[in-house]
């Protein structure tokens, strides 16, 4: 057996002794998702909780339906929990649709917000003059929500339009519209285990602006239960 073989053969067992030393420390040192505590756990359940327990009829004037969610869906973000309902004003008239998502890690909400998700649906951003964000009163305390408007032409002849009202509600129940500040706390790994939540309110394009925040105003009022859970406004109602 030649010299050259013996410290090839040598070598590749200490590569193999390092590899293996790796894959060991690396799930420690470096770790791909953070322990959740019995705390975190217990939150998540009062959410889930709360989600099913969310309210299909709201102040004597919305009936609202369950919309199926994409399994797909669920498996890409780890969902705790969602809520997907269709609400229909009665006596005819407004319709609108909410969806609410809870997501056990940050870090998997980061990618999924309307102008990624709408896009990748066949849905086109519509540039508009309106404002951006608009803030809404919702039992007496402000909710902040970013407007996105999007089309697309179905059945290759009529454009449909959504207006999609969007928040996200971060570990610690602060509100905020911008993904910058979700993606940010996915850098803390302590934090991102705590979980957050994406809410959308979504109408049709040709409903006029102040009816449509005022219908959206409308269902979250009767969303209280669920916000609390999630920790919206938490430190106001502890004072």
């Amino acid at each position: 057996m030649s010299r050259r073989f013996l410290m090839e053969r040598n070598w590749a067992r200490a590569a193999l002794a390092l590899t293996v030393g790796l894959l060991l420390v690396l799930p420690v040192v470096l770790p791909n998702r953070t322990r959740v505590d019995a705390a975190d756990l217990d939150r998540q359940a009062q959410i889930t909780t709360a989600f099913r327990e969310a309210p299909y009829r709201i102040g004597g004037r919305w009936v609202g339906t369950d919309i199926e969610v994409p399994p797909a869906a669920t498996r890409l973000l780890h969902t705790n929990a969602i809520l997907s309902r269709r609400f229909e004003r009665i006596g005819g008239g407004a319709k609108l649709s909410l969806l609410v998502v809870h997501c056990t890690d940050v870090r998997d909400m980061g990618g999924h917000y309307p102008p990624v998700c709408y896009p990748s649906s066949g849905w086109t951003r519509v540039d508009t003059e309106r404002a951006d964000v608009i803030e809404l009163q919702v039992g007496g305390r402000p909710l902040p929500l970013r407007v996105y408007e999007f089309s697309r032409i179905e059945g290759g002849i009529r454009e449909a339009g959504i207006r999609v009202f969007n928040v996200f509600i971060l570990p610690d129940g602060r509100l905020t519209t911008h993904i910058g500040q979700v993606r940010r706390l996915g850098d803390r790994r302590a934090v991102s285990a705590k979980g957050v939540a994406q809410m959308q309110v979504v109408t049709a394009m040709a409903m006029d602006d102040e009816d449509a925040a005022d219908a959206a105003r409308e269902i979250l009022e009767g969303m209280r239960g669920l916000m609390a859970a999630l920790g919206v406004w938490k430190e106001r109602d502890d004072v």
